[in-house]
């Protein structure tokens, strides 16, 4: 089911902070794309070892999701559909990084070259 905003922002939060995964456990955030869940723990500085559990639940969840669905079909390995999505989010971060050091792409670099 889809949770407002607030609930999602209040959930990382706590994710970020100290509130034990066993409670966090009960309710947690089934985003519309797995690709958002590393924006979120990237906006939240949520810790690795904390960010590394959300991402098992999410692959535990969409696992049972999988296998209920999918019983003629052979299911993907999760180990490479989140090495995949990983991968790609990890790659348009990079390209934002250069082109925010660098400018869009095809303009070369800023100018250094002082106008008295």
């Amino acid at each position: 089911t889809a949770r407002p905003q607030s609930a999602i922002h209040i959930w990382f939060t706590d994710l970020a902070g100290n509130k034990p995964l066993t409670v966090l456990a009960k309710k947690v955030p089934i985003l519309s794309k797995k690709e958002e869940a590393f924006a979120y723990l990237a906006k939240y500085s949520v810790p690795m070892l904390r960010g590394a559990w959300l991402i098992k639940m999410t692959c535990a969840y969409y696992a049972a999701i999988s296998e209920a669905k999918i019983k003629k079909r052979q299911a993907t390995d999760p180990n490479l559909e989140w090495t995949q999505i990983l991968t790609r989010y990890l790659r348009e971060q990079l390209a934002k990084i250069a082109e925010y050091h660098h400018g869009p792409p095809g303009q070369g670099p800023p100018s250094t070259t002082t106008v008295p």
